[in-house]
């Protein structure tokens, strides 16, 4: 994977897809969609933008939705609840190191790569 091709995700897409690999490395894959903003709060203590909150449940599930269309991940809808819900997980396309160098490219997130990295 090339850094330019994740140029089209936003800030949010790219803290996202940042939570989806530091679950693949500490050995979760896929990666369940409600543990994927569990593994984003943290990170956004390291991104480096003029204003960054925690990502509500709303963004995250949007992030997830745009990255299930792209070539970057993966959504398994195996797990379904009692109700029949569906109860998405995300595994990466690209091994976890593709995507935290192509994320790392965004300034922004460094820090957070660096951290995602440490915890490996």
């Amino acid at each position: 994977m090339d850094p330019t091709e994740i140029d089209a995700l936003s800030l949010m897409e790219r803290l996202v897809l940042l939570g989806i690999a530091d679950g693949v490395l500490d050995g979760e894959d896929p990666v369940a969609s409600w543990a994927v903003r569990d593994r984003c709060d943290p990170l956004v203590d390291e991104v480096d933008a003029d204003v960054v909150s925690k990502p509500a449940e709303q963004d995250v599930i949007r992030a997830l939705q745009t990255l299930g269309s792209e070539p970057y991940v993966h959504e398994n809808m195996e797990d379904t609840s009692p109700a029949g819900k569906g109860r998405p997980k995300y595994s990466l396309n690209e091994s976890p190191e593709t995507i935290l160098d192509a994320v790392e490219a965004d300034e922004r997130l460094t820090d957070a790569v660096g951290v995602v990295r440490e915890s490996a």
